[in-house]
């Protein structure tokens, strides 16, 4: 059989399939496509577009691990676990909870894991932005704040700054968060300094003193962010209602015409008026809205709401639905 000139050349100028398996590596980020979050193609949903993150891993302690460090407390005195947390960090704290607390590392470390999954997703969204397309990032890191203001335009150097911001955001704590949840379960006041505890992983920023004001405030907003619920077992931290409410607003400041919102826990009921303030603020325009929803209950909470009354899309994680199934 002869090829003819058409079909030779369209064979030759065809990918290879390491090539296009090459070329398809390029256009991701830590394994996800350039331009999408949990799947949704985020690159054609306006100018600007904002992203409301916040990537702190949730932390839920059974009933068996409370009463366990209750009891290490009042046998071993709190100067004891005081001492042991700062030499040791969490791990410490976790394996003197016993069977529960080996437990929670398991979890933790799933938990950990969505989150960084949660963070290339927005690192690849970002990535795949066109040149001329406007965005912007609002972060829960010590409060509501936004990245830049106004928008930026998503040109190379941009995208590598907000790449490299995303990449860092909120890992300042590192074991701090789970160790506010061990301390407050074992009913004991967060230390600020043991912020510097853990081998290195809760470090504050260099030249930051983890006794200062700042840190003994971000510590209490971590204890503050960890509350009993009725059966006794302690949940957190999430992004309270009010707070996302402040987010959202500071989105609707930077103009745009689509929001992505990435939550590891969403508020379950509109407490705050959220649906109602979205519907005042898009009143006249044409904004979209999406969810993502990467920790363990996904159901989505009043962000379904939100994403379904503004044209968008609840996104979740599959890649931990497929894990639960194994």
């Amino acid at each position: 059989m002869i090829l003819g000139a058409a079909s030779m050349l369209a064979l030759v100028l065809s990918p290879l399939p390491a090539e296009a398996q090459l070329g398809r590596l390029k256009n991701m980020v830590a394994g996800v496509e350039k331009g999408e979050v949990y799947g949704e193609d985020v690159t054609d949903e306006g100018s600007p577009i904002v992203f409301v993150v916040d990537l702190t891993p949730v932390v839920d302690l059974p009933q068996g691990a409370v009463d366990n460090l209750k009891q290490m407390v009042a046998q071993q005195g709190e100067a004891y676990v005081r001492q042991k947390l700062a030499e040791e960090g969490s791990d410490w704290a976790l394996r003197a909870a016993g069977p529960a607390g080996m437990a929670v590392r398991e979890v933790m470390r799933r938990r950990n894991d969505r989150t960084e999954r949660a963070r290339n997703h927005v690192r690849a969204a970002i990535e795949g932005l066109e040149d001329d397309q406007r965005f912007g990032l609002i972060t829960f890191e010590g409060g509501p704040r936004s990245w830049r203001s106004p928008a930026p335009e998503a040109n190379e150097s941009n995208r590598e700054e907000a790449r490299e911001f995303v990449g860092g955001l909120q890992k300042v704590e590192g074991d701090g968060f789970l160790q506010s949840a061990l301390m407050a379960a074992a009913g004991l006041a967060v230390d600020p300094a043991m912020y510097a505890a853990g081998g290195g992983a809760g470090m504050p920023p260099a030249g930051v003193d983890p006794t200062s004001a700042a840190m003994a405030a971000q510590a209490g907003a971590a204890q503050a962010a960890i509350p009993a619920n009725p059966s006794g077992t302690l949940s957190g931290p999430t992004v309270s209602a009010e707070n996302l409410l402040r987010g959202v607003d500071l989105a609707f400041e930077l103009e745009p015409e689509a929001i992505v919102i990435v939550l590891g826990a969403a508020p379950p009921e509109d407490t705050v008026g959220l649906l109602s303030r979205v519907e005042e603020l898009t009143a006249d325009r044409d904004v979209t809205i999406h969810a993502a929803v990467f920790g363990e209950n996904q159901s989505g909470g009043v962000l379904r709401e939100l994403a379904e009354a503004n044209d968008g899309e609840l996104l979740t994680d599959d890649e931990e639905e497929e894990d639960e199934e194994d």
